[in-house]
């Protein structure tokens, strides 16, 4: 049974996706008064300078061949900007879709979508290292993120840097686990940044 898992491995180029789904573990209580509250939301930035486009990360496999990850749609800040509305949503706000602006003080009140606070994000880095140890495959995932949060009334913006790194080790490893891996990191990221007072 072993030799048929580990001859199952093989290199090139895989993707997965990138949802939110909501916390299974919980039951999100929606606050009464965020609902009708709107957050613009610009597309997340990928500033990574050090990987191509829609690069998730890769797995090295026992005979040191590569598997390598990408997100579906090749659009990392696109999936992330998605989720992140999806996540708001189920805090009980209205996120609405903005044009890319600003990321200053001025910038915040120069929006000319009216919403009651504005998010943005930039991708500084976000990469899953994998590696097969005979049955087990040990993971690694890091996420560096700059998240923007302002308050046009208030002229204010405020920058929330978030710097994850997680780890996980799976006895047979699938796309579907490390898709679940990463989404599961991603939700956690958003519960304790992503957070609008």
């Amino acid at each position: 049974m072993l030799l048929t898992l580990m001859a199952c491995a093989t290199s090139g180029q895989k993707y997965i996706d990138i949802t939110y789904s909501g916390n299974p573990e919980e039951t999100t209580k929606i606050k009464p008064d965020k609902i009708g509250i709107s957050v613009g939301l610009s597309n997340f930035t990928d500033n990574r300078m050090d990987a191509v486009q829609g690069y998730i990360g890769r797995r090295i496999l026992v005979d040191n061949s590569q598997e390598t990850y990408f997100v579906k749609g090749m659009d990392l800040g696109l999936k992330l900007t998605r989720a992140a509305s999806l996540f708001l949503e189920d805090k009980g706000y209205t996120p609405v879709s903005i044009e890319p602006w600003e990321l200053t003080p001025n910038g915040v009140t120069k929006v000319s979508e009216k919403s009651t606070y504005l998010v943005a994000g930039t991708i500084n880095r976000f990469e899953c290292r994998a590696q097969k140890k005979g049955a087990v495959t040990d993971m690694v995932l890091e996420i560096d993120l700059t998240l923007y949060i302002g308050t046009p009334e208030k002229a204010v913006l405020k920058s929330v840097p978030v710097t994850f790194s997680l780890e996980k080790t799976e006895l047979i490893f699938t796309e579907q686990k490390l898709e679940k891996f990463v989404n599961q990191s991603i939700l956690e990221v958003f519960e304790k940044a992503l957070v609008i007072e």
